[in-house]
């Protein structure tokens, strides 16, 4: 099936989003801008994406994956 959101904030079997469903450009990002935090939240629609990090910070991506904002 197709996913819109996958929350692993409350998970006691996911400590964060599985990297294999995370698309690259976010990790990407993630890594080189937050390297100690982790994806514990994302959410996809069609105008982008929504990661939140394991820190509360929420980062919005358009479609062509240029961060829209950060909250």
């Amino acid at each position: 099936g197709r996913w819109d959101e996958i929350n692993c904030k409350h998970s006691t079997v996911y400590t964060s989003v599985p990297a294999a469903l995370v698309p690259t450009e976010i990790a990407d990002h993630v890594s080189q801008l937050h390297s100690e935090q982790r994806i514990v939240k994302i959410a996809k629609d069609h105008r982008g994406w929504e990661i939140e990090l394991s820190n509360g910070l929420e980062i919005e991506f358009d479609s062509k994956f240029r961060v829209r904002e950060i909250d």
